[in-house]
C-alpha cells in the first residue's frame, strides 16, 4: 500500500512539473489550436490551463490518478481519431474534475461534441444555457458551408432564442445565413421553407435587403397568393434606407400590379423606380437594366392610356411614398 501511494504521489508530481514546464515553454500545437477553436465560436473567454494563482476544485470522488490535468483531458476531449460518443463519455466521467472551476467549459466542450453526434437539439439547448450568440452562429454557418441545411436550421433557431434574452448578435451575418438556407430550400422545392427562410432573412437584415424580399414575394406569387406578395412588397418599401433597394422593390411592385391588371398602379410604381434609379450605383445596375427599365416605364404609359388614373387608389399607404 505504501509503495502505491508513493507511486501515485510520483505520477502526481511529474504531471504537474510537466504542466508548469508546459506553461512556461507554451502549449503543445493542439491545446492551441483547441484553445482558438473555442475562442472562435466565443463559447468562452481561454483562460490559461495551467495558471498558478488557479485554484483548483478538490476531487470529492476517486483521487488524483483518477484526473487527469485539464491540457491531457483537453488534448483526449479533441482527437478525432477518438470517436465522438467515447470523448463525450470521457467528458461525462472526468467532468466532477473541474465542475467548480470551469463549468462553461465544460458545457462547450459537450455542446462541440452533441454537435458532431447530430444532437443539434441537445446542443442548442446548451448553447442557449450559455447565452452564446456567436457560438451558435458559428455552429450554424459551419452546418451551412457543408451543406448540413438541417442542423444549420436547428442553430439558427438557437440564435433567435438566444437574442430573446438580450444578447447581441451582428444582424447581417444572422441575415446572410437565413438567405442563404432560402436558396438551398428553393432549389430543393420546399418552397414554404424557403418562404419562411427568405422571411427571417428579411427580417434579421437592417433596413432593407430587397433579395431576399424579392424572392420571398415571388414565391408567394408562384404559390397563387397574389395579394399577400403585394402586401409584402408594400411593407419593405418604407423600410428601404437605400435607393438600390428602393428601386428594385418599386419595380417588382410595377410587375406583379400590371399582373394583376392594375395597369395604371403599375406605371405608377415604375415611375417612382425611376425617380430612385439615378440613385442607384452603377455596379448595383448596369447601363442595360437602366434603358430596359426606361422602355417598360413607355411601354406601361402607352398601356395605361394618355389619362390614366390617380396613383394607388386602393393602396393609401402607397401615395405618401
Amino acid at each position: 500500500m505504501a509503495s502505491r501511494r508513493k507511486a501515485l504521489y510520483l505520477v502526481t508530481a511529474i504531471v504537474l512539473t510537466l504542466t508548469l514546464v508546459g506553461s512556461a515553454r507554451g502549449f503543445p500545437r493542439q491545446f492551441a489550436a483547441f484553445a482558438a477553436n473555442l475562442n472562435a465560436v466565443n463559447i468562452i473567454k481561454y483562460l490559461s490551463t495551467t495558471s498558478q494563482n488557479e485554484t483548483r476544485p478538490q476531487a470529492s470522488v476517486g483521487s488524483l490518478a483518477d484526473c487527469p490535468v485539464y491540457p491531457l483531458t483537453a488534448a483526449t476531449l479533441q482527437d478525432a481519431r477518438t470517436a465522438a460518443a467515447q470523448r463525450l463519455e470521457i467528458l461525462n466521467t472526468r467532468s466532477w474534475c473541474w465542475a467548480t472551476a470551469r463549468p462553461t467549459l465544460a458545457i462547450g466542450w459537450r455542446a462541440t461534441l452533441l454537435g458532431e453526434l447530430g444532437r443539434d437539439e441537445e446542443a442548442c439547448k446548451l448553447l442557449t444555457d450559455l447565452k452564446s450568440t456567436d457560438g451558435a452562429l458559428a455552429y450554424a454557418r459551419q452546418s451551412i458551408d457543408v451543406g448540413n441545411w438541417l442542423s444549420g436550421k436547428v442553430y439558427l433557431r438557437c440564435v433567435d432564442e438566444i437574442a430573446k434574452l438580450g444578447m447581441w448578435v451582428s444582424p447581417w451575418r444572422v441575415a446572410e445565413l437565413y438567405q442563404r438556407l432560402g436558396q438551398h430550400f428553393e432549389d430543393v422545392d420546399q418552397v414554404d421553407d424557403a418562404i419562411a427562410a427568405y422571411g427571417e432573412a428579411s427580417y434579421w437584415h437592417p433596413g432593407v435587403w430587397a433579395m431576399p424580399y424579392l424572392r420571398k414575394a415571388q414565391l408567394l406569387w408562384g404559390q397563387g397568393k397574389t395579394v399577400e406578395a403585394i402586401d409584402w412588397l408594400i411593407a419593405g418599401i418604407p423600410r428601404s434606407t437605400d435607393a438600390t433597394s428602393a428601386f428594385y422593390l418599386w419595380r417588382e411592385l410595377g410587375e406583379f400590379m400590371v399582373a394583376r391588371g392594375a395597369a395604371s398602379d403599375g406605371l405608377c410604381a415604375y415611375q417612382k423606380a425611376r425617380d430612385v434609379m439615378d440613385q442607384v450605383p452603377s455596379q448595383n445596375l448596369p447601363d442595360t437594366a437602366r434603358q430596359l427599365t426606361q422602355e417598360r416605364l413607355y411601354a406601361l404609359a402607352v398601356q395605361a392610356g394618355a389619362a390614366g388614373s390617380p396613383c394607388f387608389e386602393d393602396y393609401p399607404e402607397l401615395r405618401a411614398r
